[in-house]
């Protein structure tokens, strides 16, 4: 039997008048948010779930779209034939962002942070781990558009020459007090360029690269890379 109670909801924008903040915050929003969820198999065991959020948006001097949200999750393992709680888990997530743009391009820092910990029958902490993930995703789309005259005829082809160019660089910190294997430095590498030359003709390169390094577990690591490319006819 799996019941879902109503979720509530409260939001609230242009917060900065509220916060007398007009002079270098614009068009912020916040958002509050509550869930819970029971799913139980009768007269056997019960597991609830409570979860939190918030998020909160606002343009910071005319320049950098901001976003910071974070999320709390709480979950309760009950065996209703002992009436005992046998597990507790918490989850917590959050980030911070931010985008602006130089010319042509589009820059997006970003820092991800997860932590889940887990507990038994006596409140012992059976798993404990942090995850903390800076990264940067650039992106460009620009056009360069082009008139190509075809040999000895009044013909001209026209060449849209759009180019988007899309990477992206993480580099992800995981820590664990309980699990050894779990105490890890992740980089990730990964672009894209999509080339239009025409309306119906479109060439996609990408590539990637990993590093994983491991801080007690040496055979855990490894490198890893891949490169590709896409040629697209549309008829």
């Amino acid at each position: 039997e799996n019941r879902t109670f109503p979720d509530m909801i409260v939001s609230m924008s242009q917060l900065e008048k509220l916060l007398r903040a007009q002079t270098w915050a614009q068009s912020s929003t916040v958002n509050l948010k509550y869930s819970k969820n029971e799913n139980e198999t009768r007269e056997v065991s019960l597991e609830t779930t409570r979860s939190y959020g918030m998020d909160l948006r606002a343009k910071v001097l005319q320049l950098v779209d901001s976003a910071l949200s974070y999320n709390l999750k709480l979950t309760e393992y009950e065996d209703i034939s002992a009436s005992q709680v046998t597990k507790r888990t918490r989850h917590d997530d959050a980030t911070v962002q931010g985008t602006f743009e130089r010319g042509k391009f589009r820059f997006t820092p970003k820092v991800d942070y997860t932590s889940d910990i887990t507990k038994g029958t006596l409140g012992t902490t059976t798993a404990n781990s942090r995850t903390l993930t800076p990264s940067l995703l650039i992106k460009s789309d620009f056009q360069l558009p082009k008139g190509l005259k075809v040999p000895f005829t009044n013909r001209t082809i026209t060449l849209t020459n759009r180019i988007v160019w899309t990477t992206t660089i993480s580099y992800a910190i995981k820590s664990s007090p309980i699990t050894s294997a779990e105490n890890t430095r992740l980089f990730s590498l990964t672009s894209s360029a999509d080339y239009e030359a025409a309306k119906n003709l479109r060439l996609t390169f990408n590539a990637g690269l990993q590093r994983l390094w491991s801080k007690h577990v040496k055979e855990d690591e490894y490198m890893s890379y891949q490169a590709g490319s896409t040629l697209t006819f549309q008829f």
